[in-house]
């Protein structure tokens, strides 16, 4: 019998140990925040980049605030079924990894995933009929005060430091919530760069208030644009080339 879904409200003492064993290793990244004053509220959907794992990793380890994020649903069920996707989905197609490589890192990966999970507070999503269920869980994360994050880079042919497609889910949510509260929920788009490792929380926009003059292609490319530009507010205050 499956588990029952639960919006994930507060990080417990095992999610905090794996914080700051995390936060031994890694070098935290610079935080910049285009919002006066900074924001981030509990009603949002955060979109960001992937940049192979870096992306989801850094936020989950650094960012104070909590909110549910959408991954990948093989990772969020059997062992099997998660290996196979970090071996041939994850790394050797979209990370371009070896074969040799991508099985110890699936190997292990594929172990240790499910507390990683569980401390990421994933929402599993399907590109089938099911993915009614991804956002009934998603509306019901919002409802509950906690932010969904999405990060829709279409990796199909890999990570890219500037992304070139959008997935729409995101935006599908944002329609949704609209149409039961009548509520034009804040998208909130944040960029995660890795050299050097700085995280810039954009400004929100509003699909519903955008939708009234622009298609969702239209609306999709300028998230995406704006996303990518992103990338050149750390480089620039440092003096770097954009």
């Amino acid at each position: 019998m499956a588990k029952k879904f639960k919006v994930k409200k507060k990080f417990t003492l095992r999610d905090k140990f794996w914080r700051n064993l995390f936060k031994m290793f890694l070098k935290k990244p610079q935080f910049i925040d285009l919002n006066d004053p900074p924001s981030f509220p509990k009603k949002c959907i955060l979109i960001a980049n992937h940049r192979s794992a870096a992306g989801p990793f850094n936020y989950r380890v650094f960012m104070d605030e909590l909110y549910m994020v959408v991954a990948a649903h093989q990772n969020c069920e059997g062992f099997r079924s998660r290996w196979n996707y970090l071996y041939h989905t994850f790394y050797r197609k979209k990370c371009k990894r070896p074969r040799v490589v991508s099985f110890i890192l699936a190997t292990i990966l594929g172990s240790i995933l499910p507390p990683l999970y569980r401390w990421a507070g994933c929402i599993p999503i399907y590109f089938d009929k099911r993915i009614a269920t991804t956002f009934k869980y998603c509306i019901q994360a919002i409802d509950e005060d906690v932010p969904v994050a999405f990060f829709p880079e279409n990796s199909d042919n890999g990570y890219f430091e500037l992304i070139k497609e959008f997935n729409k889910g995101f935006l599908m949510l944002s329609k949704l919530y609209y149409r039961r509260y009548n509520v034009d929920l804040p998208i909130y788009i944040s960029h995660f760069a890795s050299n050097p490792g700085r995280i810039i929380h954009g400004k929100p926009m509003y699909y519903n208030e955008l939708a009234k003059s622009h298609t969702d292609d239209e609306i999709n490319e300028m998230m995406k644009e704006y996303m990518n530009s992103l990338n050149a507010v750390g480089r620039k205050e440092e003096g770097k080339p954009a």
